[in-house]
């Protein structure tokens, strides 16, 4: 049997379906491109220079360099498992050279913003869409999100680190919520889903959005950001909001935790009261 990239990535896919793993919902689009352009090499003829043709076709694309290495690291996981089941010879196994990380995106949409936004999506993405901007789950959490883990009060997922992470219901989580119960049909077990079929991908319905709306050029992670940023300051300590977002470190939270412009002009407000002895929203006696 002759061991194809479209087989690796078959493998990829099932060991995540597996274990559980919220990514195997969004693991066929995100490895779309992959499987195009690469999917009937043979794993044992792969070599070093269809894999930087590929990496310098994608950048030249557009595709941002963490895209790239997520479809890279797509490919290794693959070829992990085809070794340790014997399926390939671990001598076959190339070391795949990821790209240098770009700079981490720093784009949220404001509360306002997200309701323009939402106002120009429809049906089953409006709904997907509200859940992410106010869970701050990742897109496959939201994709692969099934009634078994729902309660009347919580919903939890388990994340890309495998640790579960609740959302309460008592919030604006709890109507999208209701909305999907009146859609919910037997035979499918996703909260989200297209006539019963999973989500997979709403690039295009996303892109045509933010077009309409006039919101810029956003991508779906950066409701990720926006929980964040709403929650830090709505008054939510930062522990807590780490565990509502799955972050497991300080440091990358902090990515997360973005200040604007008006940000900033806040803070000179706030240091400019105090340097007068001021305090804000305090006046001066008459």
């Amino acid at each position: 049997m002759s061991v194809r990239v479209r087989d690796l990535l078959a493998l990829a896919q099932r060991d995540l379906e597996i274990n559980g793993r919220p990514y195997a919902a969004v693991f066929p689009s995100q490895t779309r491109r992959l499987l195009e352009r690469l999917g009937d090499v043979g794993a044992a003829e792969l070599g070093f220079g269809d894999l930087e043709r590929y990496k310098l076709e994608r950048v030249q694309e557009g595709a941002a360099r963490d895209t790239v290495n997520k479809e890279l690291g797509a490919l290794a996981k693959g070829f992990r498992i085809a070794a340790e089941a014997q399926l390939i010879q671990a001598v076959v196994v190339p070391r795949i050279r990821r790209l240098r990380p770009g700079e981490p995106r720093s784009g949220f949409l404001t509360v306002p913003e997200f309701g323009l936004l939402a106002a120009e999506l429809h049906g089953d993405v409006r709904d997907v869409c509200e859940w992410a901007y106010w869970s701050g789950w990742r897109r496959g959490e939201c994709f692969g999100l099934e009634w078994e883990a729902t309660s009347a009060e919580w919903v939890w997922c388990r994340d890309k680190n495998g640790t579960t992470k609740q959302a309460p219901l008592s919030g604006p989580l709890g109507p999208v919520l209701a909305r999907r119960r009146g859609l919910r049909r037997p035979d499918c077990p996703w909260v989200f889903h297209r006539q019963g079929k999973p989500i997979r991908d709403l690039r295009k319905a996303w892109k045509a959005a933010c077009l309409r709306a006039g919101v810029g050029d956003r991508v779906f992670h950066d409701m990720r950001r926006s929980f964040v940023r709403n929650a830090i300051r709505a008054g939510i300590d930062r522990d807590t909001v780490m565990a509502l977002s799955g972050h497991r470190t300080h440091a990358v939270f902090s990515r997360y935790n973005i200040q604007d412009e008006e940000d900033i002009l806040a803070a000179g407000r706030r240091l400019k009261m105090a340097q007068s002895g001021r305090r804000p929203g305090r006046r001066r006696p008459g």
